[in-house]
């Protein structure tokens, strides 16, 4: 964490095009030299892998929430998990899903580099006229998944210190919204931001348009990654056996 790489991470926080169009250009301002995004992406990488016991809730987890979502709209997800339940040999089924779960939580971050090509893909192909090398939209896609795992990771962490000193009354429910609101607002403010220097809109409905854009693909590339998540958990868990003898 030396001194290029704390300018380049709180350039991320506010401004991940912006921080995208100083790499290109070679400097961070007055002299400094920037961080390669590949190195500030492994580096939020780790401190991400370090804090997710403190981020993720045992109460709600977010990520079961989207397991189910996921099973439940894919019919071939479902019967690979039954099929797998069935292997395993377990009497009952939520044992099986509370190891999944587990296992799930636990490799969570593991192909989130997935999100990585979607975004890129989905920049060049709406604003390659503006950018012509895929490589510079690579580069924007990376700073904007090193921007959503930080903030992940902030709203995670700020939820856990509401939930921990606010007594769980009917004030804790609208308290423990303020750190979602306030991350929500704070995704899209930076993303609108970093199309608009990133890209150079003039025209704010472009730059909208451009940012519902980014979202749906960001969208679409989570709903890859938890399916490929689920596939290789699963993979993961095919010697499992829970058959008790006699």
């Amino acid at each position: 964490m030396d001194g290029p790489t704390r300018k380049s991470f709180r350039r991320l926080l506010v401004s991940p095009g912006e921080l995208t169009v100083q790499h290109l250009d070679g400097d961070l301002g007055g002299g400094t030299r920037h961080v390669h995004p590949i190195r500030l992406y492994l580096t939020i990488n780790l401190l991400f892998f370090l804090l997710a016991p403190w981020v993720n809730s045992s109460n709600i987890s977010v990520w079961q929430v989207q397991y189910q979502a996921i099973v439940e709209l894919q019919p071939a997800l479902n019967g690979m998990v039954e099929s797998a339940i069935t292997h395993s040999g377990a009497e009952d089924p939520k044992l099986f899903q509370a190891i999944l779960n587990e296992r799930l939580s636990a490799q969570q971050g593991a192909l989130v580099w997935m999100l990585i090509p979607v975004l890129g893909l989905a920049s060049f192909a709406v604003a390659r006229r503006r950018r012509g090398y895929l490589v510079e939209h690579f580069v924007f896609a990376t700073n904007l998944v090193s921007f959503f795992l930080v903030s992940l990771m902030a709203v995670g962490l700020s939820g856990r210190l509401v939930a921990a000193v606010v007594d769980r009354d009917s004030r804790w429910f609208l308290l423990v919204l303020v750190p979602l609101f306030t991350w929500m607002v704070w995704v899209w403010f930076a993303v609108y931001r970093s199309a608009k220097s990133f890209h150079g809109f003039k025209r704010r409905g472009i730059t909208v348009l451009f940012t519902i854009w980014l979202g749906l693909a960001l969208q679409f590339g989570f709903w890859l990654y938890l399916q490929a998540l689920l596939v290789v958990t699963l993979f993961g868990l095919r010697d499992l056996s829970l058959s008790v003898a006699g």
